[in-house]
């Protein structure tokens, strides 16, 4: 009977696990797509301030603004120190979610290694046709656990 309780524990903190990681994920996607328009845009407003740069605007018609490429540069980096500063907040949102994943993840294995000598190994690596194995499952969580670090590795 201890051994039926150890593996009821074991699948319920893997159940539970799984579906935190389920939740990141959407969070994950929902960021990442976020974050698209913002690199384009950052990427425009790096074309627009080399322009700037380069063109010599006293030699323009808009020679008789004389202040006016300072305060077009002045605007253009302000616009880049925003869109940095919306990027750092969605980088900050996936390391919270590579954070969360490898927390769920530790205690799964916290759970397993606690019920580990409970647990024979048959019992740990018996697959059914309705549910894999618990060897299985801990594999996918530590591949899981690998796949965010390596997305998002600061």
């Amino acid at each position: 009977m201890p051994e039926d309780a150890a593996l009821l524990s074991v699948q319920q903190s893997l159940r539970r696990c799984f579906d935190t990681i389920d939740q990141q994920q959407e969070e994950w996607k929902r960021t990442i797509l976020a974050c698209g328009p913002l690199v384009s845009s950052l990427s425009n407003l790096a074309e627009q301030l080399q322009s700037c740069q380069k063109v010599t605007f006293s030699k323009t018609p808009l020679g008789g603004f004389p202040d006016l490429q300072d305060r077009l540069r002045y605007k253009l980096e302000a616009a880049v120190d925003l869109t940095l500063e919306k990027l750092n907040d969605k980088m900050c949102v996936l390391q919270k979610v590579r954070d969360s994943v490898s927390h769920q993840v530790g205690s799964v294995l916290y759970v397993y290694e606690v019920n580990a000598e409970k647990l024979s190994l048959d019992t740990s690596l018996e697959r059914t046709s309705h549910s894999p194995s618990v060897a299985d499952m801990l594999e996918w969580l530590q591949d899981t656990e690998k796949y965010y670090r390596n997305q998002y590795p600061f």
